[in-house]
């Protein structure tokens, strides 16, 4: 049967004491988490096989998490490099295929010592909105490690402060499809894309309506991979490659620090006179990671060629 942990007003936490998972969830079966915190869960089980998600183990169920925070979860491998989904690991055992959705939450101080600080996914679907990664850690996939098969889909998400010795400071990408819409990177770092490593298909990771503003390079693309320009884009760099004519290079978006702005999530506010202002096309997503409307046009700020006047990224300015 299927299982809802709510929350409620009681600002309720369940811990792994830095001893034990938290959750686990067994191929065919649905957890649902509302308003939780999951802190200090730690995989490290004897078998390389069993080192995957301090917080929660999803193999090949259905994970939904609802306005809640994980925080301080590991994953640490028997072998030295194995442990996967700091937080949560989402992966199929069979070709049935697990998922997960994650809407309005918080993934902080997680770490895994191989893949996935925050969320690793295999042969499975994942969809990710209105979130924040921030201070996430692993070699791999500091926010999120996306492996083959699976389908990661970001939108009005925020990525900040992750890091990763290797590859993808914040989303390291090697599944069929990678999409993020209106979200928002910064402060991320890697040795290979600070914000964004796609080591899969040419063009199976698309951007648009998004913000890659950590310090060097953003993306890093293997030759012959790169990450497909769905417009409405602004880098910091040049890096990711944009091409589209509403998309933008060597910008700076004149980001604000991470905090409370409005809404459960910290988001990065859009500074008076950021080039992102107005200059973006929300492709039909009314609320910014907030809650608040999207768009707002500013009648004083002319709007980019075919976008709709939002702003681009996960932060929208109001009134």
């Amino acid at each position: 049967e299927p299982l809802t942990i709510n929350g409620g007003t009681a600002d309720i936490t369940v811990s792994g004491n830095d001893k034990v998972r938290v959750f686990q969830v067994v191929e065919g079966a649905k957890l649902t988490l509302n308003t939780l915190t999951v802190s200090d869960g730690l995989a490290n089980d004897s078998s390389p096989f069993n080192n995957r998600g301090g917080g929660v183990e999803n193999s090949g169920g259905k994970l939904t998490i609802n306005n809640s925070t994980f925080s301080g979860n590991s994953s640490v491998g028997a072998i030295v490099g194995t442990g996967l989904g700091g937080a949560v690991a989402t992966q199929s055992i069979s070709d049935r295929g697990g998922t997960v959705i994650v809407k309005n939450s918080t993934f902080s101080g997680n770490s895994a010592d191989g893949s996935g600080g925050g969320i690793y996914i295999l042969v499975a679907t994942a969809t990710v909105s209105n979130s924040t990664f921030s201070g996430n850690s692993a070699p791999a996939g500091g926010g999120m490690f996306n492996s083959n098969f699976s389908t990661l889909t970001v939108t009005n998400s925020t990525f900040s402060g992750n890091s990763a010795s290797n590859n993808g400071g914040g989303i390291s990408h090697g599944g069929s499809q990678l999409t993020v819409d209106s979200s928002t990177f910064a402060a991320n770092s890697a040795f290979f894309g600070n914000s964004i490593f796609n080591r899969s298909a040419a063009n199976s990771a698309t951007l648009r309506n998004t913000i890659v503003a950590s310090a060097g390079a953003n993306c890093a693309v293997p030759p012959g991979e790169p990450i497909a320009d769905g417009g409405y884009n602004i880098d910091t760099g040049t890096s990711c490659g944009f091409s589209a004519s509403t998309s933008k290079s060597n910008t700076d978006p004149l980001l604000g620090p991470l905090q409370a702005n409005g809404g459960r999530t910290d988001t990065h506010a859009l500074s008076t006179g950021s080039p992102a202002i107005d200059q973006g096309n929300s492709f039909g997503t009314n609320r910014d990671q907030r809650g608040e409307s999207r768009p707002h046009d500013i009648a004083a700020i002319g709007n980019a060629t075919g976008g709709d006047g939002s702003d681009i990224g996960a932060f929208e300015v109001q009134p």
